[in-house]
């Protein structure tokens, strides 16, 4: 239903365009659109969007700062923090901090940062905890990968990557880590330049990582591109699968 005062204002605003006057004083629309989603629209003017578009970028650190504002303002505890929150102190796997367990397994989006987080939060609770730690994020994380599973086959909806055919190629692979011959070999594509295609989307949405070799900076890494990492167009690379989309299809880890 309108409300009649906005009605009205509606009005006021349609009768003084059509007698010259300015959008200015108009309310301006902000569209907040994820880049590999942008990347697939066609449209027209599509220069002119990019041209006023500002581009923002996540970090660890800033994802969690926009959960504890969420529970500030819930909890009415203006001090709260992040330690407040999680607790740091039992390793993971790997010897990953907790926190730094939960960054690696979202896409640096909030949206799945704060859920992974509500639901390790939710199991702590009927433990009667009131900080995150190391076995309610272990718990938390099939509901979690499940979810994150669900939100990209609504997105691929309407793409022109069907998400099944890469599902179909990951479970054809059978673990998280392979090589480009495996994957081109996968019977699911119906030649090499739709294997490629397919690569190449998968790695633009994070589905996939690849290995960048160390040097004398440090040692060898698995990179994503929703984490800073721009593809080097390499398929002599090893590429691995996100570890939230490999544990929600119940794919193994490779022993290589």
């Amino acid at each position: 239903e309108c409300n009649e005062d906005a009605v009205l204002r509606l009005e006021e605003v349609e009768d003084d365009i059509e007698n010259g006057g300015s959008l200015s004083s108009l309310a301006r629309v902000i569209c907040f659109l994820r880049d590999d989603i942008f990347g697939e629209l066609s449209f027209s003017d599509r220069n002119k969007v990019l041209a006023g578009a500002i581009s923002l970028s996540w970090s660890q650190e800033k994802l969690q700062e926009v959960v504890m504002s969420r529970v500030r303002y819930l909890c009415q505890v203006d001090g709260a923090s992040w330690e407040d929150l999680v607790d740091n102190s039992e390793k993971m796997v790997r010897q990953q901090l907790p926190s730094t367990y939960l960054w690696k397994h979202t896409f640096n989006r909030p949206r799945d940062y704060i859920v992974y987080v509500a639901h390790a939060a939710k199991v702590g609770n009927g433990n009667d905890r009131n900080r995150i730690c190391k076995t309610d994020i272990e718990a938390a994380c099939r509901p979690y990968c499940s979810h994150v599973l669900k939100e990209f086959q609504d997105e691929h909806s309407s793409a022109q990557f069907d998400f099944e055919v890469i599902k179909r190629a990951f479970r054809e692979i059978g673990e998280n880590r392979f090589n480009w011959n495996r994957w081109e070999s996968c019977e699911v594509f119906d030649s090499e330049v739709d294997a490629e295609s397919y690569l190449e989307h998968a790695i633009d949405r994070s589905l996939i990582g690849w290995k960048r070799t160390g040097g004398r900076g440090g040692g060898s890494s698995w990179q994503y591109t929703c984490f800073g990492g721009t593809f080097p167009n390499d398929t002599s690379l090893d590429f691995i699968i996100h570890p939230a989309i490999q544990k929600a299809l119940q794919i193994k880890e490779s022993r290589k």
